[in-house]
């Protein structure tokens, strides 16, 4: 299966807002931030006490993918959670939650993350080291500088596995730093070790670890041998303080997760981790710095603006400085970017994304831009009936079995019983819309498949070729357009769809 794209039949997860990791369902007086768009909080703030705001993810369980395809997925939107891989619906949800990426060169360094650098460079020297002599806007050369000069602080990249002294570490995190304690060795393996990569990935060679342990030393040009997931262990007189989870992709480095020693909270550990990732990044010749996601109202998550960043428009596959749609976001908006002059008829064409050409969005002076997401996804908006004429045609002539949506599925009534669509809704910003996936049928694009997309069947333990998608039964075809409108039909083609006729 190597080279594979072996995941569980996609599914969308959906629990109350009360529930939401980042805002709990409670925005106090600005209520109207839990909904994406103006329009529907119009239609709605009245009605606050009949609708259902939920917290909704969709995704899979990933048995194995290799870094090139995560590589591309974080680039679409996709975050994962062990082996858990997913993006967040940016229009039921009640959180906007963006993807955002920065590099060294694009940190302005503040007088807090100046001081946060010097403090630390002091702490493991003593004073005795030559950064002070750098410029302080110099974070990567002071950080490198106090590193090699430190008999007191070390790091360890290492394979991202379980140990007794890690999982102390993140007990003592969760419950001082967020009151967490339902902790146990069996969760912290499946959040922060547990991956669908191969072995190659995970454990790497000595040589690549040895190279990424000297990280500081490495010179332009130098190509990193490592990619594939990695803690790396921060040790002052050699008691281990705090660990950075990281996935090294081939274009950056994608952070996931971070513990510290609540009995260090004086040396800003989160705020230097961040600043020493893009040190990393500069020093091993790598891209990008991946901080997760970016929640414009929500100070758990807002933060990640100060190291300087672009953010990822969903609909177009491109990365747009933040600073140019600050106010396009602004109150927790959905947004997408258009140029001013454009008129909208249906959902935006979505591109399969390749991380090589995966270029910032053109917002020069020339073209002027505006946020098109009222246009196409507000409660007026072309999206629906396009996607719902689309869905009868899908349905009509290639027996793909989907549904007219009423718009009140997108916030649905408490008093109604029915809940969100089955499987995928038919408009999810960010998603394949369902117009292109029917111009995928009437093309026969569809059939480039065949003979390459792996079918498992869970009931009969039978993995099979797809030979003829035209023959397959609808619920087949339905999670075969599942996995093309979540992950793309480049990704589709080197797919393993795991599925169960009980599910």
């Amino acid at each position: 299966m190597s080279g594979r794209f072996v995941i569980w039949a996609p599914s969308m997860h959906s629990e109350p807002a009360a529930k939401c990791g980042y805002c709990h369902g409670n925005k106090g007086e600005n209520k109207d931030q839990l909904f994406a768009l103006d329009s529907w909080a119009h239609r709605y703030m009245d009605k606050m006490d009949a609708i259902e705001i939920e917290n909704c993810t969709m995704g899979s369980f990933v048995e194995h993918m290799d870094m090139d395809t995560y590589d591309r997925l974080c680039n679409m939107g996709f975050r994962r959670s062990g082996k858990f891989l997913y993006k967040v619906d940016p229009l039921r949800n009640c959180c906007r939650l963006y993807t955002i990426r920065t590099t060294p060169r694009e940190v302005a360094m503040t007088k807090e993350l100046k001081k946060c650098v010097s403090r630390f460079a002091n702490r493991i020297t003593g004073g005795d080291c030559c950064s002070a002599a750098l410029p302080s806007s110099d974070f990567v050369g002071r950080i490198v500088d106090a590193e090699l000069n430190s008999k007191a602080f070390h790091t360890r990249f290492e394979p991202a596995l379980y140990s007794d002294e890690k999982y102390q570490l993140f007990v003592k995190y969760q419950e001082n730093v967020h009151q967490d304690y339902k902790n146990s060795p069996k969760s912290f393996k499946r959040f922060l070790c547990d991956t669908p990569f191969g072995p190659e990935e995970v454990l790497g060679t000595q040589e690549s670890w040895e190279q990424l342990n000297n990280w500081q030393s490495m010179k332009p040009g130098e190509k990193l041998k490592h990619v594939g997931p990695a803690h790396e262990c921060y040790y002052h007189e050699d008691k281990l303080i705090a660990i950075a989870v990281s996935d090294i992709l081939p274009s950056g480095i994608s952070s996931v997760y971070f513990i510290w020693d609540p009995d260090y909270s004086k040396w800003s550990l989160g705020k230097l981790s961040a600043l020493r990732d893009l040190a990393i990044i500069q020093k091993t010749n790598l891209q990008y710095y991946y901080l997760g996601y970016y929640i414009q109202d929500c100070p758990k998550m807002n933060y990640k603006a100060n190291y300087g960043a672009e953010i990822l428009d969903v609909c177009h596959g491109k990365y747009i400085p933040l600073k140019s749609i600050e106010n396009m976001i602004s109150r927790g908006k959905l947004f997408v970017l258009g140029e001013k002059k454009a008129k909208v008829s249906k959902e935006l064409y979505l591109a399969d994304t390749d991380t090589r050409k995966l270029l910032s969005f053109p917002t020069d002076n020339a073209v002027k831009y505006k946020n098109i997401a009222e246009e196409i996804y507000g409660a007026e908006g072309c999206a629906f009936e396009s996607a719902n004429e689309s869905a009868l045609e899908l349905k009509e002539l290639y027996g793909i079995p989907y549904e007219e949506e009423d718009l009140d599925t997108i916030y649905h009534l408490k008093e109604q019983n029915t809940h969100f669509p089955s499987g995928i809704p038919n408009v999810v910003p960010g998603l394949l819309p369902l117009w292109e996936l029917l111009d995928i049928m009437q093309s026969g694009k569809i059939t480039d498949l065949e003979g390459k997309l792996l079918l498992f069947e869970i009931e009969t333990e039978g993995i099979r070729l797809l030979m003829n998608f035209y023959n397959e039964p609808p619920t087949v075809k339905k999670r075969i357009c599942d996995v093309i409108r979540l992950f793309g039909f480049e990704t589709c083609m080197k797919a393993v769809i795991l599925y169960s006729e009980q599910m």
